[in-house]
C-alpha cells in the first residue's frame, strides 16, 4: 500500500468503461475531469452527510489541474482518493489521487487538484461557506500534517 494513502480518508471506485476511452485506448482526458467530480460529489455527500438529492454544494470549480502520470485503460478499476486542504468560508482545495491496483501492485496513476470557490447558486454570486461546513471537514481531515513531498 502506498504510503500517502493513510492521509486520505475518502474514495470512490470507478471502472473504466470503453466509452471512457480515447482513439489510442486510454482514457480520454476528459473523463478525468468526470472522475474528479464525482469523487468529489461522492465526498461532499458522505463527509457532510447529504442527501444524495441535493446537488447545491455552494460552491464551483475555480481552477482544475491534472497531472496525468500513467494511461489509464480499459477495465482497469481505479480508486480515485480525495482530500480537502486549506478549507475556509472562501475557497478551498480538493486534492484527489487516481490508483491502480493491480494484484500486488499499487500505484499512483494521476493526480489532479481542484481550487474550489463558494458560490450562491441563486444570486449566482460569490458568498461564503459556514464555520459549520468548514469545521465538519476539517474534523473529518484530522490526519495530521502530509509531508509536502505528497502534495506538489
Amino acid at each position: 500500500m502506498l504510503k500517502i494513502l493513510k492521509y486520505y480518508k475518502h474514495f470512490i471506485t470507478v471502472k473504466v468503461r470503453f466509452s471512457d476511452l480515447d482513439i489510442v485506448g486510454h482514457l480520454n482526458n476528459s473523463k478525468y475531469q468526470t472522475y474528479v467530480e464525482e469523487a468529489r460529489i461522492a465526498y461532499y455527500h458522505d463527509v457532510l452527510s447529504l442527501d444524495r438529492t441535493n446537488l447545491n454544494f455552494n460552491s464551483v470549480v475555480s481552477r482544475i489541474s491534472i497531472d496525468f502520470i500513467k494511461p489509464i485503460e480499459y477495465g482497469d478499476d481505479i480508486a480515485i482518493y480525495t482530500r480537502l486542504f486549506n478549507v475556509n468560508t472562501r475557497s478551498y482545495e480538493v486534492h484527489n489521487l487516481f490508483v491502480r491496483r493491480e494484484k500486488e501492485k499499487t500505484e499512483i496513476v494521476a493526480k489532479a487538484q481542484t481550487l474550489m470557490a463558494a458560490f450562491d447558486y441563486n444570486t449566482k454570486k460569490p458568498t461564503t461557506l459556514s464555520e459549520e461546513y468548514c469545521a465538519i471537514v476539517r474534523s473529518f481531515e484530522e490526519t495530521g500534517e502530509i509531508p509536502s513531498e505528497y502534495i506538489k
